[in-house]
This record gives C-alpha cells, sequence and structure tokens, in this order.
C-alpha cells in the first residue's frame, strides 16, 4: 500500500494546485443543480486549517439520496497531498484506485470509490490546498461524480457572467509583484480571519507556488521576476 499511495509521485503530478490557493472556503446551496444544502458544520479548526462539512439532499428524491461534502482547508498545497495520503491510509478498504474516464480529470490527485456496477459513490480529491471528499451517504447510493466535478469547477473556472452581474462574484485588480528567486513574496499581508457567513477567495498565480504562513499569503517562484496573480472575491449570502 505504500509504494501504491506514492505522494511524490503526485507532486510530481499537480500542476494547477501549485499556483491556487482558495481561503476561506464555503457554499451557498446553488453549486448542485437539483440538490438542497441541508447542513453546514465545521468539523475542526487548526493554525493550519479548517473542515468543514456540508450535507446535500436530492430535490426529487424521498430523502434517501444524501451527499456528504468534506472539505480540509490546509496552508499549501503540499499540505492538502498529505491529508489526501493520510485519508487513504486510514481508510478500512485497502488499494482505493485512482480516478480514470470521466473522474480522471476531477482535482490534481483523486482516488473514487465505486460499486460491482462501476457507479462511483465516492470520491476524494485535492485541488490546490484543498482536500476534498464527496460522498453518498443516503440509503439509496447515487454517482457523485456530476457533483465532484461541479465542485472542482467552482474552483477552477472562471466565474459566470450571472454572477458577476449579482455582485456574488468580484475580480480584484490583478496583483502584480516582483517575486524574489526561490524566496518567499508577500502577496496578502493578512488574510481576513474567517467566519461562517463570511466569503471566499480564490487567488491564483501564472507562475510559481501559493502557500500561508501565518495569516500571511506568499508566492514562491524558482526564477522568480514579474508575475501577475488573479484574485476573485465569492460571496455566501
Amino acid at each position: 500500500m505504500e509504494s501504491k499511495y506514492n505522494q511524490k509521485a503526485w507532486e510530481q503530478e499537480t500542476k494547477l494546485g501549485r499556483r491556487l490557493y482558495i481561503h476561506n472556503y464555503g457554499m451557498t446551496g446553488t453549486e448542485f443543480a437539483g440538490w438542497e444544502l441541508v447542513k453546514i458544520s465545521v468539523a475542526s479548526h487548526s493554525p493550519d486549517g479548517s473542515e468543514k462539512v456540508f450535507m446535500w439532499k436530492c430535490k426529487t428524491g424521498k430523502g434517501e439520496e444524501l451527499v456528504q461534502v468534506r472539505v480540509i482547508e490546509s496552508s499549501y498545497w503540499r499540505n492538502a497531498l498529505q491529508y489526501h495520503h493520510d485519508q487513504l491510509m486510514h481508510s478500512m478498504r485497502p488499494d482505493i484506485p485512482r480516478g480514470k474516464g470521466k473522474t480522471a480529470g476531477i482535482g490534481d490527485i483523486q482516488h473514487v470509490g465505486q460499486t460491482p456496477t462501476k457507479e462511483t459513490t465516492a470520491m476524494i480529491f485535492t485541488r490546490g490546498n484543498l482536500q476534498i471528499s464527496v460522498s453518498s451517504v443516503g440509503l439509496n447510493p447515487v454517482d457523485v461524480t456530476p457533483l465532484a466535478k461541479a465542485l472542482d469547477n467552482r474552483l477552477t473556472k472562471p466565474p459566470t457572467k450571472t454572477e458577476e452581474k449579482k455582485m456574488m462574484a468580484s475580480r480584484q485588480k490583478p496583483l502584480k509583484v516582483k517575486a524574489k528567486k526561490k524566496e518567499m513574496t508577500a502577496l496578502i499581508d493578512t488574510l481576513p480571519e474567517p467566519t461562517p457567513k463570511s466569503g471566499w477567495t480564490r487567488v491564483l498565480a501564472a507562475e510559481g507556488e501559493i502557500r500561508k504562513e501565518g495569516d500571511t499569503l506568499y508566492i514562491v517562484d524558482e526564477q522568480g521576476g514579474d508575475r501577475e496573480v488573479e484574485i476573485i472575491n465569492y460571496k455566501l449570502e
């Protein structure tokens, strides 16, 4: 099992995730068409990050189709991979496979749990500094692939025109910095304190790696030079 879950290999596979940082991620209830967000809870909070759990119920079912989304927010993409590795190692099911076909492109790294009929009822993946699990937990199992894909798109794709028009998402003026070669260069001196109702922020660099230390967000660039960073703020209500 140790060789199968090769974290060093995952680091080489992670490309977009190195440049992406999500701060205080939250869900509004509009992310999954046909589903209702029925419960939100914060499972834990530590200096490195937090764990939030979102419970969803299918609107057209009889209450037996439930999906749980668990999001661990860490300070660094490598830490997200460590959380991912730990979850796999502590699973009672050995050798959980990587995603294939429709699930292969979800996240930076992904592993899936399937029924004998190849229906994906559980998926765990990393994207940037987040480690995410999407699991069917109701009496009637459902395929979670469309939900995991929608969530990943939410983290990586630009906001919709409707979101921007309704001021649910706002782009800041691109942040231009001169990154020091192989050193940490501050992007945001003090990140806002996370609260249950405050919005979330997506930070995406064209190059380099993004990480948080304390309340400060940094970029680390192997080559150094002028860099442009995109910052988008999303409202939760």
